[in-house]
């Protein structure tokens, strides 16, 4: 695979981690309710008195620590998602260029916009083939060592880290229910617009990513 390709990936698993954060900043301005991870973060902000992003790092961090013990290996994507994420949504917080809204119509519909937007930069950081997000990859962990669905997995994760976001003060309202239920929708939806296939893709991991920086080591030399 050439440089001007694989740059190409980079930029598009930047690009699309930095449009995830817009999508979360998104949905905590409409003040309806946030994604079940996000009521989780919230309420680890408040404990601790870090920053969103922050907490969104310090759970990322702890999760690929949890996988490498368990013997995964974390791709590029992985890590870079578990940084950039965190990074980029205190980042847009601090700037506060994302309007909020009273009216309740139009918040309900960010929250539209939110789940759109989280679904079309699902597209990009999966499609760069550069390894799943933290949270996926704990979905995957749990699938390989239990005799559990992805689904119920994952509803038993979200649901879990939405009651223990409640109890440490992260918000739930009605756009909590709505992203819930709403977002595997949109991603559904936005990946066959996309005609994307998850299946096709094939994800480079961190022994491919070492390899390929010391080619460029030794080609520089």
């Amino acid at each position: 695979m050439n440089r001007d390709s694989m740059a190409f990936r980079y930029f598009k698993l930047i690009l699309g981690l930095f449009l995830y954060a817009m999508s979360i900043v998104i949905s905590i301005n409409a003040n309806l309710g946030s994604f079940p991870w996000e009521v989780f973060h919230l309420g680890l902000s408040n404990i601790f008195s870090v920053k969103l992003g922050t907490a969104n790092m310090i759970i990322g961090l702890i999760i690929i620590l949890i996988g490498a013990f368990k013997g995964k290996k974390p791709g590029m994507g992985t890590i870079l998602n578990m940084i950039l994420i965190g990074t980029f949504t205190n980042l847009i917080m601090e700037l506060d260029f994302l309007p909020t809204y009273s009216n309740i119509y139009i918040r309900v519909l960010t929250l539209g916009v939110s789940m759109l937007l989280l679904a079309f930069a699902s597209y990009l950081y999966i499609g760069s083939a550069f390894g799943a997000g933290p949270r996926d990859g704990l979905m995957l962990l749990l699938y390989e060592n239990t005799d559990k669905s992805i689904r119920f997995i994952r509803n038993s994760i979200e649901i879990s880290v939405l009651i223990i976001g409640y109890i440490l003060g992260g918000p739930i309202g009605i756009g909590t229910v709505i992203l819930s239920l709403g977002t595997g929708y949109a991603v559904q939806f936005v990946f066959n617009i996309l005609n994307f296939d998850t299946n096709n893709v094939e994800h480079r991991t961190w022994d491919d990513e070492m390899e390929m920086f010391k080619k460029l080591i030794v080609r520089n030399e």
